[in-house]
């Protein structure tokens, strides 16, 4: 009988682990997941969560909103433009004194006319006006009218020259004497022409002051023929005047022996 040489069955065991590296496995198990949950929350947090009901989409910053322009609506005031015009001619009249004042309490307003004869008055307050137009030698012209707010009111005029008064010292002259004259109603600083008519015969020249105020004298000429005679004056501005003057005689030269 042939010994059995087969080696012997080999039993497998299953190792078993000691209380402590039990421990250990379940400490890392314990760890590993600690670190995913607060990784996860970091995460988390670091999100924006939108609140209920709004929009999950960014926000843009607000742009800022334009200044409007102003409209008529927002205005408070009203202007007044116009021309002033020589009433004979239809000629620009520039240097006219403009004087706007309320019928009501409020601001008086003032301007000159410029070469062209317009004016303009700007921001009046709205109401209703008196206008006068005033200048040396020309009758003062008075107009009434309302200004509205935002609207431009025109007010033109055309002025008529004003009479020119004449005085002599006297009406009775012998000829060659002198005579004293005053006059007023020309333009501001124009020159005066001083005739005696019937034949025109010049007596000089006068210049009217800031007023269109004048005064001189002026000489009868000795040769002057006896009898009613005029006295002219004829400005720059087409202005006249006249006054009658009786002219007598000189007496004659008495011989002396």
């Amino acid at each position: 009988m042939v010994p059995d040489r087969r080696s012997p069955p080999v039993t497998t065991h299953a190792r078993r682990r000691s209380p402590a590296s039990r421990g250990v496995a379940l400490a890392s198990v314990f760890l590993a997941a600690a670190l995913t949950v607060g990784i996860g929350t970091s995460v988390a947090s670091a999100e924006t969560v939108p609140s209920p009901g709004a929009s999950s989409s960014p926000t843009a910053a607000p742009t800022p909103s334009a200044t409007s322009a102003p409209t008529d609506e927002n205005l408070e005031t009203g202007d007044v433009r116009g021309s002033v015009v020589i009433a004979a001619s239809g000629a620009a009249l520039p240097g006219v004194t403009v004087v706007a004042v309320p019928t009501q309490p409020g601001v008086r307003q003032e301007t000159v006319t410029q070469a062209n004869g317009a004016f303009h008055l700007r921001e009046v307050a709205p109401g209703e006006y008196t206008f006068t137009f005033s200048l040396t030698g020309f009758e003062t012209v008075t107009r009434t009218a309302q200004v509205r707010v935002g609207l431009t009111t025109t007010v033109d005029v055309d002025m008529s020259l004003s009479n020119v008064s004449l005085r002599l010292d006297r009406q009775t002259v012998t000829a060659g004497e002198t005579l004293q004259l005053d006059a007023e109603g020309f333009l501001g600083n124009e020159r005066v022409e001083v005739e005696l008519h019937s034949t025109p015969v010049s007596l000089g020249t006068l210049a009217a002051d800031d007023a269109g105020a004048l005064s001189g004298t002026i000489a009868v000429p000795s040769d002057t023929t006896p009898g009613t005679h005029d006295v002219v004056l004829i400005g720059e501005s087409g202005r006249t005047a006249s006054i009658t003057v009786t002219v007598v005689a000189a007496a004659p030269l008495v011989a002396t022996g």
